[in-house]
């Protein structure tokens, strides 16, 4: 997403730039693309001292006269952790060289290619190049079908992400992996209201989790928060409640940076919820907490905020305080259309309703 940033100053200066986070992130270092808070640098650091954490462990083990079980259990990792090494510089590599042939500010080439452009570049480039490595190919598919999603292309995201999964099926040998494209279908089935695929995808995206995710790998809580989101546009509004205070309830019990940043999110997604239940004062403190967090976590500027925003004008609207609405509304939209685009699906909504709430506010007086 650093990468494909609508503001230029947001971007890797060059594909090198791009292909040095990448190498840090393989290595386990801090990356540019993320904020460098203590609490990442710490994280960060211990993951590149897990295999000798993990020697640790084993000289116990043989140390009690479990020798055979656990030079065996070494080796599969030892095993698992070198593909999965290749598969991430593959990876890298090849991300890498669909940026490297694009001038990310534009200013030096009027014909830079555009987000769209690059990612259907890219999807072809990788069906190409990666067809004896199917699970590079799922991964790199995963990842464009994701990005596709995340600007509103829902058209072009299905059919790489579908590609992905069944690149995952037939391999059999990376079920997170599965698990993520799952996810990712979920929430992409979810936005087009194909509301029974998407609970499909997601309670079989729970399944895997529960079965193959070690400490630190689950993605539990992200798998709740969709199909909370799917149960409220069903009409079952109080299990969402449920479900989605749950996933608020295990990101306020986790202490990293990254449950924080999800937290804006999970809580956005109670307060829509707890507006559909005309609960009002209770959505309105939970939208408050979700806007300030969006704007501490990502800043001001993010599409996130643009989204809280967007949900706390229905309160406003409630209440007939049209000036606030459109206050609301108004910063909503300049948001979105610097962080996203014009043409972002959002956008079709935010503007539509800023000209129905400009014609209240008018016909009202406040």
């Amino acid at each position: 997403m650093k990468a494909l940033a609508k503001d230029p100053a947001r971007r890797y200066g060059a594909a090198e730039d791009l292909g040095a986070d990448l190498r840090r992130f393989q290595r386990g270092d801090p990356v540019v693309a993320r904020t460098p808070t203590v609490g990442y640098r710490a994280r960060r650091f211990v993951g590149r001292h897990r295999v000798g954490v993990a020697t640790t462990v084993l000289v116990t083990l043989l140390a009690i006269g479990a020798t055979a079980f656990y030079t065996s259990r070494l080796a599969a990792e030892r095993d698992r952790a070198e593909r999965s090494a290749t598969r991430a510089e593959r990876t890298a590599d090849f991300l890498e060289g669909i940026f490297a042939g694009s001038d990310p500010t534009g200013a030096s080439n009027p014909d830079s290619l555009s987000a769209r452009e690059l990612l259907d570049a890219g999807a072809a480039k990788a069906r190409a190049d990666l067809a004896q490595e199917p699970l590079v190919l799922a991964q790199m598919l995963g990842t464009i079908g994701r990005v596709y999603r995340a600007v509103g292309l829902y058209d072009a995201s299905e059919p790489a992400l579908r590609d992905a999964l069944g690149l995952f099926e037939a391999t059999g040998e990376d079920p997170l992996g599965h698990r993520d494209a799952l996810l990712e279908l979920a929430n992409l089935q979810y936005r087009k209201e194909a509301y029974p695929q998407a609970d499909r995808f997601a309670r079989e995206a729970l399944r895997l989790d529960s079965l193959y995710a070690r400490p630190g790998e689950s993605e539990r809580l992200a798998i709740l928060n969709t199909i909370g989101l799917i149960l409220s546009d069903t009409g079952e509004l109080e299990e969402a409640v449920r479900v989605i205070r749950e996933v608020i309830a295990g990101r306020r019990a986790d202490d990293s940076e990254e449950a924080r940043v999800d937290l804006g999110v999970n809580l956005n997604n109670l307060g829509l919820i707890l507006i559909d239940l005309e609960r009002f004062d209770e959505a309105e403190l939970i939208l408050d907490e979700a806007i300030a967090l969006c704007i501490e976590t990502r800043g001001a500027d993010h599409p996130y905020v643009a989204f809280a925003l967007n949900s706390r004008v229905a309160i406003h609207q409630h209440r007939r305080d049209f000036a606030r609405a459109v206050v609301d509304q108004e910063r909503s939209v300049a948001i979105g259309e610097t962080a996203l685009g014009r043409d972002h699906p959002f956008l079709t909504y935010a503007r539509a309703n800023l000209t129905d709430l400009l014609a209240m506010r008018d016909s009202v007086g406040r």
